[in-house]
């Protein structure tokens, strides 16, 4: 996940909704630690593994849209190319691969 948004946002979503067995209490994954050059709580989201899968359910379940439509719906729907621009719309050489490879699968 990248973009301060998306962290400010996940961060709101995670401190109102308990995620099972996580008992760790609220989180600002926007905030830094002070004196220390590019180093705060979104670290977290990489090197702690249950915050790493938190944030990839919320992100595919609600954080990210194309179309008014989550990454989710439109995978329900079999819209590979939809899904692919709902994670990351600016990468568009992947596309053609992203369909392919779910062709294959």
């Amino acid at each position: 996940m990248t973009g301060r948004a998306n962290y400010e946002t996940f961060s709101k979503y995670r401190n109102k909704n308990v995620f099972p067995e996580d008992n760790t209490g609220s989180i600002d994954f926007t905030e830094e630690k002070i004196g220390v050059t590019l180093k705060g709580n979104y670290l977290e989201l990489s090197e702690n593994p249950m915050y790493a899968t938190q944030t990839a359910l919320w992100f595919w379940n609600e954080g990210t849209k194309y179309n008014k439509k989550t990454a989710k719906e439109h995978a329900d729907a079999d819209v590979v190319d939809s899904v692919s621009k709902a994670i990351n719309r600016y990468d568009t050489n992947a596309l053609p691969k992203r369909a392919k490879n779910y062709e294959r699968a």
